[in-house]
């Protein structure tokens, strides 16, 4: 179903194009707490629809491998972040986490919703950070 959901998707961008898609996508109630910047805008409005729709085709969702029976594999510190307003995937991070074990931590990023690094960039910077430092692991350019 994931899998017909993104072709339709994708169908429709290249019929209609990045800027209506971008339009829809945007209005969407998964994105209601996201106010992108005109910079921002303008770097999505250059995304090809091709090249949009192939990403769909390709790495969504639904062509991708189920890996839920290997989490618990995991041997290292597993940081999953979502949006405190974001339902379904803050579920999600929290199904993950018991799949994983010992070594999991969810983070809330209170206000956030579904693009919560988007939506609350220094605060998701923050949980990101903290739990890096807690783990020790060096920054990854200088200055930070």
């Amino acid at each position: 179903a994931r899998w017909a959901a993104d072709d339709e998707l994708a169908a429709a961008i290249e019929r209609d194009g990045t800027d209506a898609f971008l339009e829809r996508w945007l209005a969407s109630p998964l994105f209601a707490g996201l106010r992108p910047a005109p910079a921002d805008l303008a770097a999505r409005r250059a995304n090809p629809p091709e090249g949009l729709a192939a990403a769909l085709r390709l790495l969504g969702t639904g062509v991708q491998q189920p890996l839920w029976d290997r989490l618990g594999d995991l041997r290292v510190p597993v940081l999953l972040l979502a949006g405190a307003e974001d339902a379904k995937f803050t579920a999600l991070a929290r199904r993950m986490a018991e799949a994983v074990g010992a070594g999991a931590e969810v983070a809330l990023v209170p206000g956030a919703g579904h693009a919560a690094h988007l939506e609350r960039p220094d605060e998701a910077a923050a949980v990101i950070e903290r739990f890096l430092d807690e783990h020790h692991v060096p920054p990854l350019r200088s200055g930070t």
